[in-house]
């Protein structure tokens, strides 16, 4: 009995008792949780696809301390692309995260979401001829 109570202290003393939740901090900073528009970024376009002209649409902003996450959705005549726009105080930087073409079929970007590793896993496949000749997959953590 007097070893449990040992035992039970010195886990108690030393917290391996308690559930450690790595999640519940990179889930606060990573806005791809803020950001459910984007990550169904499909649906979205689907609501759009009656547009039969050039549009630009912001879909969504999170700001997460300095850095603001912007998505847009880009529609042309024959194309449909959404970018995640990345500004803060010093750069800006962009992430195709969508294109789709409807008349020449020379590439087709796609992503998931990782939402547990905060990633973006960006999949383009470049068409030549009749058959898809390369696949790229492209991990970027945000």
């Amino acid at each position: 009995m007097m070893k449990y109570i040992i035992l039970f202290n010195i886990l108690f003393i030393f917290g391996f008792g308690k559930p450690k939740n790595i999640m519940v901090e990179n889930s606060r900073d990573c806005p791809l949780n803020m950001m459910n528009r984007t990550v169904n970024y499909k649906k979205e376009i689907a609501k759009f696809a009656s547009l039969k002209k050039d549009s630009i649409i912001s879909l969504e902003t999170v700001q997460i301390n300095d850095t603001k996450y912007t998505t847009v959705l880009d529609f042309k005549d024959n194309e449909n692309l959404v970018w995640l726009l990345i500004e803060n105080q010093t750069k800006g930087d962009s992430i195709l995260l969508h294109y789709s073409d409807y008349v020449e079929y020379l590439q087709e970007v796609n992503t998931r979401f990782d939402l547990e590793k905060c990633q973006l896993i960006i999949e383009t496949i470049y068409f030549t001829g009749e058959e898809r000749d390369c696949k790229s997959i492209d991990r970027i953590k945000l």
